[in-house]
């Protein structure tokens, strides 16, 4: 995959992401400061707690059934991803048929997982040659991830809360 086409799906899971979140009500905008660009990719706001939201668009994980997370630059040899990331949420968009569907979890809770638990394989040049990443079976998604595309507002309110530490 070309880097634009991978910055294409990319823009596209973030796009998706916004419109999620702005049905539930909630402002929302993607990061375009140039000094924290590669910090975060949404930001947004409920009630008047601020965050901010990493995203993934994983092309492979409907076809494979595994769970990439991105932890490096293997061409720059340095952190990228989560290790990267100064976001407070993780989402990841897949694929499902022709529809997209999207996961979140709190960035710490994604890397205390991944600490506790290996991955069944590691991809030094993945993607477009420039990414190490981590595979996981499907289970990741059951055991720290919430689906927020298919849930109610309230719901999403109570789920996000809750994630965030929110009263």
């Amino acid at each position: 995959m070309g880097i634009f086409k991978s910055f294409q799906h990319g823009n596209d899971g973030e796009q998706f992401v916004i419109s999620t979140l702005q049905t539930f009500g909630l402002e929302c905008a993607k990061n375009t400061n140039n000094e924290t660009k590669y910090d975060y990719d949404i930001e947004a706001k409920i009630g008047s707690k601020k965050f901010t939201l990493e995203v993934k668009f994983d092309m492979m994980a409907e076809k494979t059934g595994n769970w990439c997370i991105e932890v490096r630059n293997s061409k720059q040899d340095k952190p990228s991803g989560l290790c990267a990331t100064k976001a407070d949420i993780w989402c990841v968009v897949l694929k499902d048929g022709d529809n997209k569907v999207s996961y979140i979890t709190h960035v710490s809770t994604l890397k205390e997982w991944i600490k506790n638990n290996q991955p069944f394989k590691t991809f030094t040049h993945a993607g477009d040659k420039n990414s190490e990443i981590l595979l996981y079976k499907h289970d990741i998604i059951t055991e720290i991830f919430h689906r927020i595309d298919n849930i109610s507002k309230d719901n999403f309110h109570k789920m996000i809360k809750k994630i965030l530490n929110v009263p």
